[in-house]
């Protein structure tokens, strides 16, 4: 099978279809990571995966893309624009040297560039709107944020509201505990008890979720259990606040709550579709009782 590299030394003379560019290799201890600069957390559960994931793929040599660098003078060192994860994994797989593209462009440009960037991990709702309020701070208006970002307005108005909350509210969206889009619609409904109302919901939610204690673990605390060496340890059920909580009323839920009530095709009978109505009317009664 022969190669690129083959086909470009048996190219005709003139033959402009193919061509070579120049390519960067630096050692690893030439990069460094300015603390604070990356959006993306690289010590959360799916920052580590993300890591060990790429830890692989250089070990096993594996085509992994460029990162994305800057030179600082100062250091005579690279600081890394795009690829934080790519270098921590390189890190941990031993990897001497990096391949990496040079950036070029601002300091906002930098930051608009990790919101773009698809080569890195998704930004989660709090690490995006914190690149957004980062552009913020250098006077960006909402439209200029948008257009910067490749993002629609209401993206960056959505995002940014959610980051004017308190920061219980804002750790619960990052836990995953509840969305910005549910963080908006509660807050921007009740304006003066918004966050109230969620840290009540997150509460129950997390109560939900917590271990039932028994009777001598309340008289003499957690007791090791024995377990399997065999056994696969399973992941604690996530804690998820409810739309009876929030108040939350949706005219999907207004639909469903009608079809469970009167559609002749609903097994009435049914616990799970007994359960899901209640939630309905738990959820219309707590969004009449904050809306009154």
């Amino acid at each position: 099978m022969s190669t690129l590299g083959q086909a470009y030394k048996s190219k005709e003379k003139g033959d402009t279809s193919i061509t070579t560019s120049k390519g960067y290799m630096v050692a690893v201890e030439k990069l460094f990571i300015e603390d604070g600069f990356n959006v993306r957390d690289v010590t959360d559960e799916k920052g580590q995966e993300s890591v060990a994931y790429f830890a692989d793929a250089y070990a096993a040599c594996e085509y992994v893309p460029p990162l994305v660098v800057k030179y600082n003078a100062d250091r005579d060192q690279f600081q890394i624009i795009d690829g934080h994860h790519r270098y921590m994994g390189a890190l941990k797989a031993g990897v001497a040297r990096l391949s990496v593209d040079d950036f070029k462009g601002s300091l906002e440009d930098a930051i608009a560039f990790m919101v773009t960037s698809s080569q890195g991990r998704q930004l989660s709702a709090v690490e995006r709107g914190e690149a957004y309020i980062r552009l913020r701070a250098f006077g960006y208006t909402m439209d200029e944020i948008a257009k910067k970002c490749s993002r629609s307005k209401a993206d960056v108005v959505n995002h940014l509201n959610m980051m004017e909350q308190d920061k219980d509210t804002i750790q619960a969206v990052a836990d995953g505990i509840i969305t910005m889009n549910e963080v908006n619609e509660v807050t921007r409904a009740n304006p003066l008890k918004g966050n109230a109302i969620i840290k009540t919901a997150v509460e129950n939610a997390k109560e939900k979720v917590a271990p039932a204690k028994t009777i001598a673990q309340d008289i003499l605390g957690d007791i090791p259990q024995a377990t399997e060496t065999t056994k696969k340890p399973t992941k604690p059920k996530k804690a998820k606040v409810s739309a009876a909580d929030l108040g939350r009323w949706t005219n999907t839920m207004s639909k469903r709550l009608c079809q469970l009530t009167y559609d002749p095709d609903v097994n009435h009978d049914d616990n799970g579709i007994k359960a899901e109505k209640a939630d309905l009317i738990s959820s219309y009664a707590k969004h009449l009782e904050l809306k009154g």
